[in-house]
């Protein structure tokens, strides 16, 4: 039976503050668990698709392309955006000996260097959906619409030039004159 969350349980995942997690071991584990018992209802439904070819062909090439392969350790990674997928793109790199090290600073080129399932062909993909370790990371959606916005808006001028002025303009009321320091959230 449902309980109601005591106060200050987010159910976020695990409420970190500080460094340590505010959430005992067992409540994390019940959330695991639930949410875990919630992907196979959902994924057992006969309306879900059972493989990649059964989408249709604008989702299957969006999934495909969200799909990074490592054919030497046997796995594939499904990346979603804001979701620590740069640095899994650097571990893929360091890897794959791309690059030397994951603490290499600088703009990260998302497409270089990396094998998309989506560059594969069918045979290819089929082998490896199959017979490969799959795994993805997920993040709370509203930390994950903030984060983006704070990289997009906060760290990105060109980003604030380009859109966020024009943002600004088209749904603020007064938005006419508002600078970008205006209406960034603050860090």
């Amino acid at each position: 039976p449902w309980k109601r969350p005591r106060p200050g349980w987010t159910g976020l995942g695990a409420s970190w503050a500080g460094g340590r997690c505010r959430c005992p071991r067992h409540e994390l584990e019940v959330l695991r668990d639930t949410r875990n018992r919630t992907i196979r209802a959902l994924c057992g439904q006969r309306s879900m698709p059972r493989s990649v070819w059964e989408l249709p062909p604008g989702q299957r090439r969006t999934v495909l392309r969200h799909l990074l392969v490592s054919d030497k350790y046997r796995f594939l990674y499904c990346y979603v955006p804001k979701v620590a997928c740069s640095n899994w793109k650097r571990i893929l790199k360091v890897l794959d000996g791309a690059l030397e090290s994951v603490d290499v600073q600088g703009k990260m080129d998302h497409k270089s260097d990396l094998v998309f399932l989506g560059d594969m062909k069918p045979e290819e993909i089929s082998y490896r959906l199959k017979h490969y370790y799959k795994f993805i990371f997920v993040r709370n959606p509203m930390e994950r619409l903030l984060s983006a916005y704070r990289n997009k808006f906060g760290e990105i001028k060109e980003y604030q030039q380009k859109y966020g002025v024009e943002i600004v303009r088209r749904y603020r009321k007064s938005g006419g004159n508002s600078t970008p320091s205006c209406w960034l959230l603050a860090a």
